[in-house]
């Protein structure tokens, strides 16, 4: 007859390995409700406009993209011209990683996506990618103006990978003010005009404190139009960076883009053309 207590010690784990299990699983849970939580108040907070939204790229380098008024691989569908309506894209910082543009092209009919990125290291690293036809890359940053700007050379990975603004040395410790670059910059009216766009499906931003100039300069843009803009806000890198914020999400919503989604660290928003959508909704 087999010794029962040796076959509970066997099938059973130790009672002190049984209360680290739980100890981690509790955890876990509080976590995840704490995610949940702080969810809800972002949205309740930010969110203006309600759509359907799915999460695009990774888990640090991704954003909500309203697939609804992007043009479908599964369903083509045909513009105004009556050809085939294919997107444009503008991803601004690309560091060395291309996640959230290669989804947005696995995903819907891209017919251009463009990469804005001045980085010595991402100008390497890109040199070496075999990027499909329809990617071209632009080694100068994406700012409120065009011209050139001064650029503080980033000490930590965190800060190097897409930095294309002054404004990261001035709150970020991780810049070197002895190592500096002059780079291009050129501003989202000058691009646009340069590849005749008027329209641009999706905006991307990550450029390191740059977004606050490109955003308060979209009023002076001639008719340039965008489906949705999504953006990781740097508002860290200043001292009233609420108000930063703030300001910044009063400027996007007055020129007609409301926040339809914002990821859980604060930092990611996505925003929407409101009245693109509306129309969309009732056809």
């Amino acid at each position: 007859m087999p010794n029962m207590q040796a076959c509970k010690r066997s099938i059973f784990p130790q009672k002190s390995i049984m209360n680290k299990l739980q100890s981690i699983s509790t955890d876990l849970y509080y976590t995840f409700k704490r995610k949940i939580v702080k969810q809800t108040l972002l949205n309740l907070l930010f969110v203006r406009y309600k759509c359907r939204k799915i999460w695009i790229g990774g888990p640090g380098c991704g954003f909500y993209i309203c697939p609804d008024i992007l043009p479908s691989r599964e369903k083509p569908s045909t513009n105004s011209t009556g050809s085939l309506a294919m997107g444009i894209c503008y991803s601004a910082g690309v560091g060395d990683d291309t996640t959230f543009d290669f989804t947005l092209h696995e995903k819907f009919a891209m017919r251009e996506i463009h990469l804005f990125d001045p980085t010595p290291m991402t100008i390497d690293w890109i040199a070496r990618q075999n990027l499909p036809e329809e990617f071209s890359f632009h080694p100068f940053g994406l700012s409120g103006a065009s011209g050139t700007t001064e650029f503080y050379l980033a000490d930590t990975t965190e800060a190097s990978s897409s930095a294309s603004s002054s404004m990261i040395a001035d709150g970020n410790s991780g810049v070197s003010k002895e190592r500096t670059i002059l780079i291009q910059v050129s501003s989202l009216g000058d691009i646009a005009k340069m590849h005749g766009h008027q329209f641009v499906d999706v905006l991307k931003m990550d450029i390191e404190g740059s977004e606050f100039d490109v955003i308060e300069n979209l009023r002076d843009l001639d008719g340039l139009r965008f489906g949705q803009i999504c953006v990781e806000f740097h508002h860290r890198f200043f001292p009233d960076h609420w108000r930063v914020l703030r300001k910044a999400i009063k400027t996007l919503s007055d020129c007609g883009y409301k926040c339809f989604a914002v990821n859980w660290n604060i930092m990611e928003f996505s925003f929407i053309n409101a009245r693109l959508s509306d129309d969309i909704k009732r056809r």
